[in-house]
């Protein structure tokens, strides 16, 4: 029998320390997905945790939530404010 992991996968940690960090500044999924240059759609992808979120896309949203971008990787929940 193989063992299978419920330790959730990066996409969905990521995922839920994005919408965690949006929605504790009030930030929505039509905010986000401009900010980083993306449909609706396709942002909302990344908001569930189906498609991953580029390098450069962490990037841009640890920028936006003043925070280093190693926040969003982390199983625990993200800080708030400015960490840099």
């Amino acid at each position: 029998m193989v063992a299978v992991s419920t330790e959730p996968n990066i996409s969905t940690i990521v995922a839920a320390n994005v919408r965690h960090c949006a929605e504790s500044r009030g930030l929505t999924v039509s905010d986000l997905s401009l900010a980083l240059g993306l449909g609706e759609r396709a942002f909302r992808r990344r908001w569930e945790g189906t498609t991953p979120y580029t390098l450069e896309e962490l990037a841009r949203v640890a920028s936006l939530f003043e925070i280093p971008w190693s926040e969003l990787a982390k199983h625990s929940t993200p800080t708030k404010g400015n960490r840099r």
